[in-house]
C-alpha cells in the first residue's frame, strides 16, 4: 500500500513532487482532467509535463498566465514552497490532452519529515477554466463598450443603482475637468452637481431615478458644475441597460455640453431684452416730443388771438 493511496480518490486533481521537481504522485482525477496516464507523467519533471517547458518555469520566458493570475510576475509554486516550507495559493495554465490549455487554481504545500525537513511537495488543482474564460468575455464585453463611449463626442457616464458612477469616458471627464480616479466609484450627484444628497432631495429632477423605476428613456436639461465650481449647462438622455430578465441594471447617462449655446441665448436675449427698452425709451421721448410740440402750437395760438 502506497502512503498516497488516500488522495487516490479525492474529488480534486492532485499530484506530489519532489525537490527535483519531478512528479512522484498523480491521482486519477488530475489524469483525467489532463487526459494522461501514470507512466506519461511520474518521474518526469512537472514544468515539462505541465507547462512543456525544459527548464524550470521561473527561468523560461514567455511562459503563458491567465487573466485571473493578478502577480505581476510568474510564480513557481515549488521554488515557493521549497524555499520557504510555506504553502501557497496560485493559478496556472497547464496544457492538457496534446496542447490544450485549461487554467488550474492551485493550493500547494510542502510535506516534510519529523524533523521537519521539507522533501516533497502536495498540490491540489482545482479546474477553473469556465471561470477563466467567463473572465475574458467579461473582459473584451468591457473593451468593447469602452471604446463605444470613447468614440461617442459627447460625455457618458455609466451608473449603477447605487447611483456611483463605474464606467465613464474622455468627454465626460473633460466637461467636469476632473480625473477617472477621483469620478469612479463616486456618486453622480457628487461629481456632477457637488450635492451631497440625490437630486431629488434637493429639489432637482433626477432622470437617472426615473430610468430605474419606469425602465423607460428620459431626457431632461441640468446645470452641472466642473471640480473648480464653474456652473455647466448639458441636455441629458438617459437610456437603461438590462439583464435577461429585463431589471435595469445600470443607466447609461449621455451628457451634451451646451454651455457655449445657453451663454449665447442669455446674451442675445439680454441684447433683445435692452433693444426693447431702449425702443420703449425712444417711442415714449418722441410722443413726449409730439406733445411739446402741439402744446408748443397750442401756445401760439392763443398769443396769435
Amino acid at each position: 500500500m502506497s502512503k498516497y493511496d488516500v488522495l487516490e480518490n479525492l474529488f480534486d486533481g492532485i499530484i506530489v513532487i519532489n525537490k527535483d521537481f519531478r512528479i512522484v504522485f498523480a491521482n486519477e482525477r488530475f489524469l483525467k482532467i489532463c487526459g494522461l496516464k501514470k507512466e506519461d507523467i511520474v518521474g518526469k519533471n512537472c514544468h515539462e509535463v505541465s507547462h512543456r517547458c525544459l527548464t524550470l518555469c521561473a527561468q523560461a520566458e514567455n511562459i503563458k498566465r491567465p487573466l485571473i493570475d493578478t502577480k505581476q510576475s510568474f510564480i513557481c509554486s515549488g521554488e515557493k514552497v521549497f524555499l520557504t516550507g510555506k504553502p501557497v495559493t496560485l493559478t496556472h495554465i497547464h496544457y492538457c490532452f496534446g496542447e490544450e490549455e485549461r487554467v488550474f487554481e492551485i493550493s500547494a504545500s510542502p510535506i516534510a519529515t519529523e524533523k521537519g525537513l521539507v522533501t516533497e511537495m502536495l498540490e491540489i488543482l482545482r479546474d477553473v477554466t469556465d471561470r477563466e474564460k467567463a473572465l475574458k468575455e467579461a473582459t473584451k464585453s468591457k473593451t468593447f463598450l469602452s471604446n463605444i463611449l470613447e468614440g461617442i463626442g459627447e460625455g457618458v457616464i455609466v451608473i449603477d443603482r447605487d447611483l456611483r458612477i463605474i464606467s465613464a469616458n474622455s468627454g465626460y471627464l473633460k466637461q467636469v475637468k476632473n480625473s477617472i480616479d477621483n469620478v469612479i466609484g463616486k456618486r453622480c450627484y457628487e461629481t456632477s452637481h457637488h450635492f451631497d444628497k440625490p437630486c431629488y432631495e434637493k429639489g432637482e429632477e433626477c432622470g437617472i431615478k426615473s430610468v430605474f423605476e419606469t425602465g423607460e428613456k428620459y431626457s431632461v436639461t441640468h446645470t452641472h458644475h466642473d471640480k473648480a465650481g464653474n456652473p455647466i449647462y448639458v441636455a441629458i438622455n438617459l437610456y437603461p441597460t438590462k439583464d435577461p430578465s429585463g431589471n435595469v441594471t445600470s443607466v447609461i447617462e449621455c451628457i451634451d455640453d451646451i454651455t457655449e449655446k445657453t451663454k449665447l441665448e442669455k446674451d442675445l436675449n439680454k441684447r433683445v431684452k435692452e433693444l426693447e427698452d431702449f425702443y420703449d425709451m425712444a417711442v415714449g421721448r418722441e410722443l413726449k416730443m409730439i406733445e411739446l410740440k402741439n402744446e408748443i402750437e397750442s401756445l401760439k395760438k392763443e398769443l396769435n388771438r
